[in-house]
């Protein structure tokens, strides 16, 4: 693969092409690879490696990358080393998206919103997706804020997705709210209004209603 994007392959194609010529050369060449010298085969494969391993991206990724990529780097280099690329690859693909994870969860929080309301009123702005990694904090988050609020409006406007764990960490959060205490949702995007739709979540009265903008949430407090 990396002979054949060097050589300038771009499609699919190349690929099988050069797939096919490689079986071709090895059948045809094969009873001539016996009288190269093995030293011979072993430079060969190991400027194949050094032209492989891009060692400039490597040292840049050192000098500027973030601490957990170089981590993953780095392991999937000596797992390659210890034992093959197959087992380096695949922890590399998990371990990095469970990074990945952890960054979009660190990076949901709940947003003061600049607003003049009453003090039992509490209006907070959701900010990340809300999946299975991040929606259970921000919900606890969220539980530990409301007490003593009558009324509970949240600004969805900057939540992208909507995923079956924020779902269920949604509806958990719900029915734990405090007796007298409403929660008014608004600026639902289109794949969270999907989500709940599906899920067959309706408006509670008194307790969990939906409103297309924060105005409308806020009209009968600020009349």
């Amino acid at each position: 693969s990396a002979a054949n994007v060097r050589a300038g392959a771009t499609s699919p194609i190349s690929a099988v092409i050069h797939a096919i010529l490689v079986i071709l050369a090895l059948l045809v060449l094969a009873p001539l690879l016996s009288w190269l010298p093995l030293s011979a085969m072993a430079a060969l494969l190991l400027m194949v490696a050094w032209n492989m391993s891009e060692a400039h991206k490597v040292v840049d990724l050192l000098r500027h990358a973030p601490k957990d990529d170089i981590i993953v780097m780095l392991l999937c280099m000596s797992l390659t080393v210890l034992f093959d690329m197959v087992i380096a690859i695949s922890v590399g693909i998990v371990l990095a998206s469970l990074l990945f994870m952890r960054r979009i969860a660190r990076m949901t929080r709940l947003a003061p919103v600049n607003v003049d309301v009453p003090d039992d009123v509490l209006v907070l702005r959701v900010i990340g997706p809300l999946f299975f990694a991040a929606a259970e904090g921000l919900f606890t988050d969220l539980e530990s804020r409301i007490k003593g609020k009558r009324i509970v409006v949240l600004k969805w406007d900057a939540v992208p997705v909507l995923d079956a764990g924020g779902l269920d960490a949604f509806q958990r959060f719900v029915k734990r709210l405090p007796e007298g205490c409403e929660l008014r949702i608004s600026n639902l995007e289109f794949q969270p209004l999907r989500t709940m739709a599906r899920a067959g979540i309706k408006p509670i009265p008194g307790r969990l209603t939906f409103f297309p903008n924060r105005t409308e949430a806020l009209a009968d407090l600020l009349s």
